[in-house]
């Protein structure tokens, strides 16, 4: 996961192969120019049969699940993937989180056949799958490349969804347009006299997010 992270935001995370490397949720912006932010979080692994003291120490960690808009399943292709698949699905259900969407993301593939892989992208076909080496030899794309489309595949995720809303702002309440450009695209502006009249683009969890923060002060036009 955090190899995959690290690729995705240009960061700097531990890497290591051995259980709960990762402690506790890291965060990252995915592209520092993108409008909305996408920000992501590296979570402690999903292991199955933990102690129930274990999971109650985690759960803190794991809460950030929640608050999530996607969530990225990276799955090891290598080893026993309906185990994982089922221990994630065990998981999100206790945190009440399956209803939040999730991209599966298949890591490892340069140590399968190319016809395990041909296989899974069919049983898969949403899926984004990418590897940690350079193979090209065996058919496979770079790992710039790879990543570069799981990027793509997030953004289009956020964009797919995305909602255009027109607003009037009082001038009084002026100084949170440092909030909505932080959470939306702004795609036009007018000052008038009546206040600042903006057409915004965003997801809906962003446009909740200004609502409650601006209250009464964000008025949606018609």
């Amino acid at each position: 996961k955090s190899t995959i992270m690290n690729a995705l935001t240009n960061s700097g995370l531990l890497v290591e192969d051995r259980l709960f490397a990762t402690l506790d949720s890291t965060t990252r912006l995915l592209e520092e120019d993108s409008r909305p932010k996408v920000l992501l979080s590296d979570t402690v692994g999903f292991i199955s049969n933990l102690p129930h003291e274990v999971v109650a120490a985690f759960r803190s960690t794991l809460a950030t699940v929640k608050d999530a808009d996607l969530l990225l399943q990276i799955i090891d292709v290598s080893d026993k993937i309906d185990e994982h698949l089922q221990t994630t699905t065990e998981v999100l259900a206790d945190l009440d989180a399956l209803c939040i969407p999730v991209l599966k993301v298949f890591n490892k593939i340069d140590r399968i056949s190319p016809t395990r892989l041909l296989m899974l992208k069919k049983l898969y076909p949403e899926a984004v799958f990418v590897s940690v080496r350079n193979n090209e030899k065996n058919g496979l794309k770079s790992y710039s490349n790879l990543v570069e489309k799981l990027r793509n595949k997030i953004l289009e995720f956020f964009d797919e969804r995305m909602k255009t809303v027109t607003i009037r702002l009082d001038y009084q309440h002026s100084r949170q347009l440092a909030n909505i450009y932080e959470w939306s695209r702004v795609d036009k502006i007018d000052y008038q006299e009546e206040g600042i009249l903006m057409t915004l683009t965003t997801i809906p969890g962003n446009l909740d997010r200004l609502r409650h923060q601006m209250g009464v002060n964000f008025t949606e036009m018609n």
